[in-house]
């Protein structure tokens, strides 16, 4: 048995049941075989890695958390779970921001840019080099709404390119559907595995590229 380490906060409870027991991020439809990289952007308390180590107990797992105060949590279950955290924010470009958060452990917190920010934004192509390979298996985005500006900013040269599994969190609004989104990933070569909305606006879509 190995211990996972979770603050004492609200919505803590729920976020083990979906990530953990109900697998929202649909790591079982995943082959097991097929994965031997994964990354983790937006990792908060590392219980997606969790996940991921149990279900590709040989893959390598690198976690990207820009919020500080997850640190003691996070780091508890990556020397217990065997994979490398890193507090830094993912863009598509290098660069500095701030972080906007509204309690601790914030699983909504997100990073703005900003050239005088304390927060290191390290590109998603560079967070993929540092795995190691010319490709990684399984990228999994949960980073409250910019995942929409990580598509926009990929194109079909872009490092989602690179990644064989986009796993990930989507937020919806007044322009921003589930075939919005959905639209997106097809044209940059993604063929829609498993779509659902939890909520009114949270959504989650685990794709396969077509060119990997």
């Amino acid at each position: 048995r190995l211990k996972v380490l979770v603050p004492k906060e609200e919505g803590i409870a729920e976020l083990f049941r979906d990530i953990l027991l109900d697998d929202e991020y649909w790591l079982y439809s995943i082959p097991k075989d097929q994965v031997k990289t994964v990354l983790d952007v937006g990792a908060n308390i590392g219980l997606f890695s969790v996940a991921a180590r149990i279900r590709f107990p040989q893959s390598l797992i690198h976690a990207y958390e820009p919020n500080i105060q997850a640190q003691a949590f996070l780091d508890h279950q990556a020397s217990t779970f065997q994979f490398k955290a890193m507090y830094e924010a993912i863009g598509i470009d290098e660069g500095w921001g701030t972080l906007e958060s509204a309690s601790g452990c914030d699983t909504a917190a997100r990073v703005n840019t900003h050239a005088d920010g304390n927060i290191r934004i390290t590109s998603l192509t560079k967070a993929i080099d540092r795995l190691g390979n010319q490709s990684i298996d399984l990228l999994k985005l949960d980073c409250e709404g910019y995942e929409h500006e990580i598509i926009d900013g990929c194109g079909h040269d872009g490092p989602l390119k690179r990644c064989r599994f986009l796993s990930m969190e989507y937020h919806l609004g007044p322009d921003m559907n589930q075939d919005y989104i959905t639209n997106k990933l097809r044209k940059l070569n993604f063929e829609i595995i498993k779509a659902s909305n939890r909520n009114p606006v949270i959504g989650n879509i685990l794709a396969k590229s077509t060119i990997n």
